[in-house]
Parts: structure tokens; C-alpha cells; sequence
């Protein structure tokens, strides 16, 4: 009885933990998909009030006056690319360090694995001055290359612990039928590791999408801006305009939003594979 009940009380306690982390999270993106429809006294007056009809004057008021279509543009095109150069690049080293036994294979795969405890404000100077030596300050492609190499550390340990997980008999077997190792990764192991891919391309998505501070520094002019940057400026500019900034908000959160819905069966599915597994 009294391990039951112990089992209970840490059940419940969990839910409650989970619930408060909910509302955390949730409370935010609800307020500010209400206040993007409401008039900017409404807003001042009945911040937490219900929005009295569906109105999208703020959103497409706010598109207009900021003339987001570029902005929007530059972040389609660098998150699609980042996103794309990340699984090309993480995946291989993934399965190479998953499933190829070679000497220092552990002490190479933690040298990356430190990456992960760098944060991106202790090396954003020294960035900066590579950047611009290297000829790629205010260049997109220069800002792709980067977030791609920055999230490199995340995404190899998460196809990884992906790759872990399938049995080494698949591996030996093609190998006797004299599949070069390029060909299992490819025939073998990519195709059925694609929750994991999935997984990894709604992080990187997301990461890229909402990503302020490098384009902050590296992308200097406007009219290679993305959304985040261009929306602090808007909001700037605004000063008490608070329908429009929340518009701006609201065109911002539509790409995760969307993005994570399409691909949540596949995100959930990815996250639980090598959960088990370090």
C-alpha cells in the first residue's frame, strides 16, 4: 500500500509539473494570437479580454508597413538551406559513429559533443571577425554555413542515438552482399532512420526560423534581414502600436506553428527513437 501511494504522489506531482510547464509555454503564443486581433485600445484597456471578432487589419497592416515579404523571403531561403545542409552533413557523421568501430571514435565524437556546452554569446565576437576575414559578413550564405556548423553538435548526437538503436546484423549482412558503406547508409540506414531526419529537421527548422542573434550581428543591412531581426525593429518603430507588433508576432509564429502540426506524428515518433539509449 505504501509504494502505491508513493507511486501516486510522484504521478501526481509529475502531472502537476508537466501542467505548470504547459501553461508556461502555451499561455504566451494563446495571448498573443488573441491581442493580434484586437484594436490597440482594447489592448491597452483589456490585455486578457477575448478578441470580439476575427479581425486581421493588425496582421495585414503590419505586413504592409514593414514590407515582411522580403524579410520573409531571406528566411524561407536560409532556414530551408540550413535545415537541408544539416541533414546532409549530421546524418553520415551519425552513422559512422553509431555504427564503424575505429580507434578514437569516442574521444571524437565528445571533442564535438563540447560543442553543445559552448554557448553561441562566448564565441559571437570572434565569429564576427571569421566572418568578415572570410569575405561572408552580410552574405546569407555565409549565415547558412554557420548555423549549419553551430547546430552540427546537436544534430549528430541525435541521429546517433538514432542509428544506435538498429541492429548491427543489417550492417554485416549487406556488407556480405559487398554494399560499400555508402551504399547501406543510403539504401539502409537513412530510409529507416527517417523519423529521426524528421525530428531533426523540425529542431533545425525551428532553431533557424526564430535564430536573432547571429543574423543580428552578421546580416548588417536591410535588405538581407530575416523575420526576428525585422520584427525588433518594427516593433522599435512602432513605440505604442501594439495591434501592429502583435500582427508581426502572429506572421512570425505562423511557420513553427504550422511546421511542427505537419510533423508531429514524425517529430514524437524521432524524439522517442535512442530515447533509451545514450
Amino acid at each position: 500500500m505504501r509504494e502505491k501511494s508513493t507511486f501516486k504522489i510522484k504521478d501526481i506531482v509529475l502531472w502537476v509539473v508537466l501542467f505548470i510547464l504547459l501553461i508556461i509555454m502555451v499561455v504566451p503564443v494563446i495571448w498573443t494570437l488573441f491581442n493580434a486581433f484586437k484594436s490597440n485600445f482594447d489592448i491597452m484597456n483589456n490585455p486578457f479580454s477575448l478578441p470580439k471578432s476575427l479581425d486581421f487589419s493588425n496582421i495585414i497592416g503590419a505586413w504592409k508597413l514593414a514590407k515582411f515579404s522580403v524579410n520573409l523571403k531571406n528566411t524561407v531561403f536560409t532556414t530551408v538551406f540550413i535545415v537541408v545542409l544539416t541533414i546532409i552533413l549530421a546524418c553520415p557523421a551519425a552513422y559512422v559513429f553509431a555504427q564503424l568501430k575505429f580507434k578514437g571514435r569516442e574521444t571524437l565524437f565528445y571533442i564535438l559533443f563540447i560543442g553543445l556546452s559552448i554557448p553561441n554569446q562566448a564565441i559571437i565576437i570572434s565569429v564576427f571577425y571569421r566572418m568578415k576575414e572570410l569575405g561572408l559578413l552580410n552574405s546569407l550564405w555565409g549565415y547558412i554555413f554557420l548555423m549549419a556548423g553551430t547546430g552540427m553538435p546537436f544534430a549528430v548526437f541525435l541521429m546517433r542515438n538514432n542509428y544506435r538503436d538498429f541492429p548491427a546484423e543489417l550492417r554485416e549482412s549487406a556488407k556480405i552482399d559487398g554494399a560499400s558503406e555508402w551504399r547501406i547508409f543510403l539504401n539502409i540506414f537513412f530510409p529507416l532512420g527517417k523519423a529521426g531526419v524528421m525530428t531533426l529537421a523540425v529542431f533545425t527548422f525551428i532553431s533557424a526560423w526564430n535564430e536573432y542573434m547571429y543574423p543580428l550581428v552578421l546580416l548588417i543591412s536591410s535588405e538581407k534581414q530575416v523575420v526576428s531581426t525585422a520584427i525588433v525593429a518594427f516593433q522599435a518603430s512602432m513605440k505604442s502600436n501594439y495591434a501592429y507588433v502583435f500582427g508581426a508576432a502572429v506572421i512570425s509564429l505562423i511557420p513553427s506553428m504550422v511546421i511542427y502540426l505537419l510533423m508531429q506524428r514524425s517529430f514524437v515518433q524521432g524524439v522517442s527513437v535512442g530515447a533509451t539509449k545514450g
